[in-house]
């Protein structure tokens, strides 16, 4: 570590008269309206900055938690920000967290515990996708944790007429049902501030057979119980597109646990 980073790391971290940041772990199985087991084990981890900054969509903190032991709690983790609040009590960004092995396992042992952190970035390389008028995003399970940051950039950036962005289509597939509680406190309140009707989802559920429904109160919101042809929703939106088109199936993470997005550029 630089002395610069160092010094950042100290200025984000350490603030006179104000708490440490400070994380609480929240167990998104077995929650909502489905009683389904979720083998996946994902969680929701809320994190109080001290030193607030300005959030954008895309970046990622490395995270450290002392409490967790020495060889995994001190060196840092990265996990993208998938969402944050702010307000004049201060700064809280929030992570979904995927359960496995050392320090995700461990952390799933301090449910509902106040846990000390230490924050060190954000990171991130900026993908201004409020260039495009027409934006697509295709996601399967917990990939949407990436996505969710981008629609509530650009469903605000078209309320505040700052993107040029006309019309939104997301492609999500899930595995089971639980999954869609992983992020609908947080949908529910994008497609609230969806004044302009610019988002359309796509929910593809993994159980074959049954017929097409509406799902939630939205009239852009479909779900379907029908194989997922992303060929053909994509064909259905460039004759209908509105200006230039971004097609990104995989979300900006952190390099050290993902590559980078795959996404493509129809002029």
């Amino acid at each position: 570590m630089s002395m610069v980073h160092w010094c950042l790391f100290v200025f984000r971290n350490f603030v006179f008269g104000r708490p440490f940041a400070t994380a609480v772990v929240k167990p998104l199985s077995n929650q909502g309206a489905t009683s389904e087991l979720d083998p996946e084990q994902v969680m929701q981890v809320d994190i109080t900055i001290p030193r607030p900054w300005r959030v954008r969509a895309g970046q990622h903190i490395f995270l450290s938690i002392p409490k967790l032991g020495i060889l995994r709690g001190l060196r840092g983790h990265p996990f993208v920000i998938t969402w944050w609040d702010r307000d004049i009590t201060g700064l809280t960004v929030t992570l979904l967290i995927k359960s496995r092995t050392g320090f995700t396992r461990e952390l799933r042992r301090h449910v509902d515990k106040p846990l000390r952190v230490f924050v060190d970035g954000p990171f991130g390389i900026r993908h201004n996708f409020g260039d495009y008028g027409t934006v697509v995003m295709v996601a399967t399970g917990i990939g949407i944790a990436g996505h969710i940051p981008y629609l509530k950039e650009l469903i605000s950036g078209y309320n505040s007429c700052e993107v040029k962005t006309r019309r939104i289509l997301l492609i999500w597939k899930t595995q089971r049902e639980c999954q869609q509680q992983w992020v609908k406190q947080w949908m529910d309140q994008i497609l609230q501030f969806d004044t302009g009707l610019i988002l359309e989802i796509s929910l593809h559920a993994q159980e074959y057979g049954k017929k097409g429904l509406a799902y939630g109160t939205h009239d852009e919101l479909n779900k379907s119980f029908a194989p997922l042809d992303v060929e053909g929703l994509l064909q259905k939106e460039l004759s209908a597109r509105r200006g230039r088109i971004i097609v990104s199936r995989k979300p900006p993470a952190p390099p050290a646990t993902a590559p980078p997005p795959a996404s493509v550029l129809i002029n």
